[in-house]
């Protein structure tokens, strides 16, 4: 059965007016299916398809996981699903999946410390991306190895152990880099771009004349004149910019011979 047709069978929503039960069935969509759904993507991640307790155990649970993945979905993936809101989050499409798998090792780890909660760093997840430097530093994350080595999944018996100590064990393992690469995210996020270096704003710059969306049949015809003069500014800020740095390397290639 389709949500639509179980509210229907709900007495709670079978009386509502058509927008207002098109309303209730966005709401729990919000609520319940779309973090399920990211819940799923983070279990076929693991190869633990349905194996929910590993999440949680219900609600109360102090190890559960359920916060962060509704706050997950609420402020980034539901986001990453709009083509105007990806590109306000600074965000490729091919980049979706990379912060999906930073955000599940984050959500795996459960514990961040002096770092904060784990749903509020999901629910700033957006703010972390805006930034290029930071968002550079959040991803790399994802490269975290998912495993354990077998040996270390074991009891003295040699018994596979439980998924919730494997997670435990998992999280000691990668805290350290975790902690460092999402330190690091936090502080370039809330650092004021007179800090940013040169070397990450040419980077900057690249992704963004390289991004999907600058595609010149999206420009308006009144604004193709603009655009050319933009397009010139750019290059002949490149070209003297690439001569600086000519000026520069020659520069440390004759104070090197002259040692």
């Amino acid at each position: 059965m389709s949500l639509e047709e179980q509210l229907r069978d709900d007495s709670r929503y079978a009386h509502l007016e058509k927008r207002e039960f098109e309303r209730a069935v966005e709401t729990v969509w919000n609520e319940f299916i779309g973090p399920l759904e990211c819940i799923d993507r983070y279990l076929e991640w693991l190869n633990r398809d349905g194996l929910y307790m590993t999440v949680s155990t219900g609600l109360g649970d102090p190890e559960g996981r359920w916060q962060a993945f509704h706050d997950y979905y609420q402020s980034f993936y539901k986001k990453s699903q709009d083509p105007k809101q990806l590109l306000q989050m600074n965000l490729r499409e091919d980049e979706v999946s990379k912060v999906e798998h930073a955000a599940f090792r984050i959500i795996r780890k459960r514990e961040l410390g002096k770092l904060g909660k784990v749903h509020k760093i999901m629910r700033e997840l957006p703010n972390l991306l805006k930034k290029d430097e930071s968002k550079r530093e959040f991803i790399k994350i994802h490269h975290i190895r998912a495993d354990l080595p077998k040996e270390n999944r074991l009891d003295s018996d040699g018994n596979e152990l439980n998924e919730r100590t494997i997670d435990r064990l998992w999280g000691e393992a990668n805290q350290q880099e975790i902690f460092h690469h999402l330190n690091t995210a936090l502080m370039l996020e809330e650092s004021k771009s007179e800090l940013e270096k040169p070397l990450d704003l040419l980077e900057a710059a690249l992704d963004k004349l390289q991004h999907k969306q600058m595609d010149p049949r999206k420009v308006e015809v009144f604004q193709y004149e603009e655009a050319m003069k933009l397009t010139r500014q750019i290059q002949q800020a490149a070209k003297d910019l690439e001569h600086e740095f000519y000026q520069l390397n020659k520069n440390k290639d004759a104070l090197k011979s002259k040692r």
